[in-house]
């Protein structure tokens, strides 16, 4: 495997693809760029595998990729051409789990909601049709959304009140609220994108010596993967702003999603 000038860790919504239309339409440069030099693009996202496989295929990348906030990490079969110790398959990939089980996550939400009076829904509680309603993707992606593994995506509560309590009460089992580019995730507290980059991050650094590793996100639940990364970068919110990093030291790309990620991407070529 060649030497990459850089490996990228990237967020999917909000950052590779639009917060609303969740198209890539303004990176198609970009990820050209990217394949045509060689670099590894990892996605790192709350997506689901069946949504990542899809935007993979779709995009034409083949490497490793992160679901569901850190939930786990695929790699597909003999991709770093020396065996990486795992056991659990899932299709052509090797499985590193870290997430607890989405099974677990919903029996927890249901206490919550008995427990607190609260309106608490996850996508797994609403039809395709709702939920393709609620986000804006179509029946299809709306129903690869809705299959998950490692975590449990909120429809309600939206309000900061409830939310608050919510959080509160999932750390007794363990779990933790976080917030992406539009919607709240229910995941195991041991499972964020940061840990299972690290994982991931090593492989690389087993093949390749000393590489140079970025990352770029967009919302709260992207800082611990930028923490991980020799070169981290924000793109903006569609409001403009940026997600506060917490004195994390981020570059910040002065567009929101696509064009972000397009800018993000001729900054480091042109400075590594």
């Amino acid at each position: 495997m060649p030497q990459p000038p850089f490996i990228l860790f990237s967020d999917l919504d909000g950052t590779l693809l639009d917060t609303f239309t969740y198209q890539p339409d303004g990176a198609e440069a970009a990820l050209a760029c990217l394949r045509e030099v060689g670099v590894p693009l990892v996605f790192c996202s709350s997506k689901t595998f069946e949504e990542i496989v899809f935007y993979q295929k779709q995009l034409g990348i083949h490497a490793p990729f992160i679901v569901e906030n850190g939930g786990a990490v695929f790699v597909p079969d003999g991709y770093f051409h020396f065996e990486i110790g795992l056991e659990k398959r899932r299709a052509e990939f090797w499985v590193k789990e870290f997430g607890a089980a989405s099974a677990f996550i919903r029996q927890k939400l249901a206490g919550a909601a008995a427990d607190l009076e609260l309106d608490v829904r996850g996508f797994s509680d609403l039809s395709v049709s709702q939920l393709a309603a609620l986000t804006g993707l179509d029946e299809a992606a709306a129903g690869r959304a809705a299959r998950k593994d490692y975590s449990e995506t909120l429809a309600a509560p939206s309000d900061p009140k409830s939310l608050a309590r919510l959080e509160r009460y999932l750390v007794s089992p363990g779990l933790a609220l976080t917030s992406g580019s539009r919607f709240f995730t229910v995941h195991g507290a041991n499972a964020d994108k940061g840990r299972a980059a690290e994982w991931l991050m090593e492989l690389f650094r087993q093949v390749h010596e000393n590489p140079l590793i970025a990352a770029v996100g967009d919302a709260t639940n992207d800082i611990p993967l930028l923490r991980q990364a020799d070169k981290a970068f924000l793109v903006q919110k569609t409001d403009g702003s940026w997600v506060d990093a917490g004195g994390l030291p981020v570059e910040l790309a002065p567009a929101p999603g696509p064009k972000g990620f397009d800018w993000v991407v001729r900054h480091l070529l042109r400075n590594v």
